[in-house]
Order: structure tokens, then C-alpha cells, then sequence
């Protein structure tokens, strides 16, 4: 499950609405390192640009596409 506050949607929505672009929706992404260490990445993607495995999780205004393999 994933949460994200109320505060931080609507600034993923307003963002979203301001770049231009069919942005489809944001992708999260976290690729251990180490035992001790998660880089964690968060981009918006466009139209066509999910992957066959991607799990979607719908907010309001926007969807967040996880990578499989986080």
C-alpha cells in the first residue's frame, strides 16, 4: 500500500497541470544499493512511457506507476 498526504497530491496535481505535457501519470522507482542504502526516484511519465509489470495505484488527479522490481 502507498500513501501520500493530502498536501503532496495536490502539489503532484498542480505540478502536473503546469508542465505542458500528457503527463500520464508519476513513477516511483527504489533500487537497493546496499543492505543500507535505497536510492529512491520519483519522475512524471508521459503517455505510452508505463511498463508491462508496472503496478498502478490511483490518486486523486493522477496515477503512481511502481516499478516491479522496487
Amino acid at each position: 500500500m502507498m500513501k501520500i498526504t493530502e498536501a503532496a497530491q495536490k502539489k503532484v496535481v498542480e505540478l502536473k497541470e503546469n508542465t505542458g505535457k500528457p503527463i500520464k501519470g508519476l513513477r516511483v522507482r527504489a533500487e537497493a544499493k546496499s543492505p543500507l542504502k535505497v536510492n529512491f526516484q520519483m519522475a512524471f511519465i508521459l503517455d505510452g512511457q508505463d511498463e508491462p509489470g508496472d503496478t498502478a495505484v490511483n490518486f486523486e488527479g493522477f496515477d503512481v506507476f511502481i516499478d516491479p522490481s522496487s
